[in-house]
């Protein structure tokens, strides 16, 4: 990649979760995993978007600028819109129902400038 040509040492990457998993403070409520848990029907796995984009990485070996901006693009496009949230307003106390709150507009990539 254009990172590594740059002079920066990748030495590999660590997903977070495979899967959309029990958060001790949080319960199911967040979504991470780069498999959706369809826990009403057999608990199928269904791919999410990073699941594809890893799976090409481990390929290829590389990602591409086009493959960093794909993915900007659909952070970019939640920019608003609403996801489940475990936590009741004050920040502690955790919630069997979520409450939903907007996205933010932040840029969050290494090296941006705001």
């Amino acid at each position: 990649s254009d990172f590594m040509k740059s002079g920066a040492k990748v030495l590999g990457y660590v997903a977070w979760s495979l899967t959309d998993n029990l958060e001790w403070s949080d319960g199911y409520c967040p979504k991470f995993g780069f498999l959706k848990i369809d826990r009403k029907n057999n608990l199928n796995r269904i791919p999410r978007p990073g699941y594809f984009l890893f799976k090409k990485i481990l390929r290829f070996r590389s990602i591409t600028i086009g493959d960093r901006k794909r993915a900007w693009d659909r952070v970019k496009f939640s920019i608003g819109t609403l996801r489940p949230f475990c936590r009741a307003e004050d920040g502690e106390t955790a919630l069997d129902d979520p409450r939903f709150i907007k996205i933010k507009d932040l840029d969050w990539r290494f090296g941006s400038r705001m």
